[in-house]
């Protein structure tokens, strides 16, 4: 069910500007590389282990790969990119829908250049974009997402921000909350602001939604979802998963990989937040479908 992953080293010299030695690869593996970074996908092409002097607009410029693109693959990055591991392996191709069409930002650029350059309003550029702060400050190196992203087809349910209930079978993105999390992603159909006493396992099953998909969408909430704030998180964007099962008392991993017919390293793959044992608590959604 999913691809076999081809494991990418990036040779870094420096940071931006550094001469790039060619790409080392190693053979095809049926799963991640050994040093995957915490919470990154790990069903992804290809990877890149990080080196001295690397940043993620060295990575993002090696592998041709937007920032948003970058932190949707490696949910444990934050925005600042100021927890770059060392020696770590983080998803550079393959996480699922990429962006396509790339915008490298220069000495002298804003964003209202780029979005004029690039026929896009002031709206879209965040949304393609949500790492973007409210000032849209940008640093030279940083690769921008300027093409159209996927169009969400799911039907909008209940938000408890600015958006309203849709009938439709389609919808696009909502009005962004003024208080969303931060590094939360823009262009969702549906955001919920929570409230005190609230967990991730509590969200995941009001809107029905897996915690990966929660993770993804809200890249800088811990796997352990130990710093979720009282703001406004996104609860339906896309990609999402399309099976989302529940975990109830006396489960286990290998109990539900038999009843779903996936392996091992499909559920991983599926939910890059497990831990290496495995561990499962009573009420968490799994996704044990695809992502589309």
């Amino acid at each position: 069910m999913l691809a076999q992953s081809l494991f990418i080293a990036f040779a870094v010299a420096s940071g931006v500007g550094a001469n790039w030695l060619p790409y080392q690869r190693s053979a095809l593996s049926s799963g991640p590389p050994s040093n995957l970074a915490a919470g990154s996908f790990s069903n992804c092409t290809s990877y890149a282990t990080v080196e001295t002097g690397d940043t993620c607009s060295t990575l993002e410029a090696a592998a041709d790969i937007s920032f948003s693109d970058l932190l949707r693959w490696n949910p444990e990055l934050d925005t600042a990119c100021t927890i770059l591991e060392l020696g770590a392996a983080y998803c550079v191709g393959g996480g699922g829908d990429a962006c396509p069409q790339l915008y490298t930002v220069a000495s002298g650029d804003y964003c209202s250049k780029i979005e004029s350059e690039e026929g896009l309003t002031a709206a879209q550029l965040q949304a393609l974009n949500p790492w973007l702060d409210a000032n849209c400050d940008l640093e030279v190196g940083e690769v921008l997402c300027v093409g159209s992203s996927p169009t969400p087809t799911t039907t909008l349910t209940m938000t408890v921000s600015t958006a309203t209930t849709a009938t439709t079978t389609t919808t696009s993105a909502v009005p962004t909350p003024t208080n969303i999390a931060s590094g939360s992603w823009t262009n969702c159909t549906t955001y919920y602001e929570v409230q005190s006493g609230d967990s991730c396992t509590a969200i995941d099953e009001k809107f029905g939604i897996a915690l990966s998909d929660f993770l993804r969408w809200n890249p800088e909430v811990s796997d352990d979802c130990s710093n979720l704030l009282l703001a406004a998180y996104c609860v339906k964007g896309s990609p999402a998963c399309d099976e989302v099962y529940t975990v109830v008392s006396g489960d286990y991993c290998a109990k539900i990989e038999y009843n779903y017919n996936i392996t091992d390293a499909d559920l991983y793959a599926l939910n890059p937040w497990l831990d290496s044992a495995c561990d499962l608590q009573v009420g968490q959604n799994l996704c044990v479908g695809e992502i589309e």
